[in-house]
């Protein structure tokens, strides 16, 4: 169970060593701390399981909990959850991820029928919680 617990601080660590092994660190980086301040980060889903608009409990809120804490900019697209609150802040639902440039999109709750063609324009790294993501060109694994 302790490894369950911990697996969203796992994905939000995989998520911020690609951010600073791309140098995707923003105006406010601290020099050789690899710490990706004002880095777009964005979420493909927070739902807590596919097919429900329910996002209490989700592994989602832990990992934009832990990005925003390293100082990045972080985002959210679902569907189904059309507003969150993380901290003090209520985050709406990004309407149009793929006209937006985000320095790394992270997959993580897909619903039945979402459009996910967006993903393939992305130029910055995937990292694909899903693995059901081959075809994409900067997709990296958890």
């Amino acid at each position: 169970m302790a490894a369950l617990a911990a697996r969203p601080h796992t994905v939000a660590r995989r998520a911020l060593d690609l951010l600073a092994g791309r140098g995707a660190a923003g105006p406010g980086a601290v020099p050789g701390g690899g710490v990706p301040r004002g880095a777009r980060v964005l979420l493909a889903g927070v739902a807590y399981k596919p097919g429900v608009a329910d996002c209490r409990e989700s592994p989602a809120l832990a990992i934009m909990a832990d990005l925003a804490e390293a100082g990045a900019d972080v985002a959210y697209t679902d569907p189904l959850v059309p507003e969150l609150r993380l901290g003090t802040r209520l985050l709406h639902s990004h309407p149009d991820p793929g006209g937006a440039r985000w320095d790394l999109v992270l997959v993580h709750t897909l619903h039945p029928g979402q459009d996910t063609g967006w993903l393939h324009a992305q130029p910055g790294p995937v990292l694909d919680a899903t693995y059901r993501f081959d075809s994409l060109k900067h997709r990296y694994l958890v």
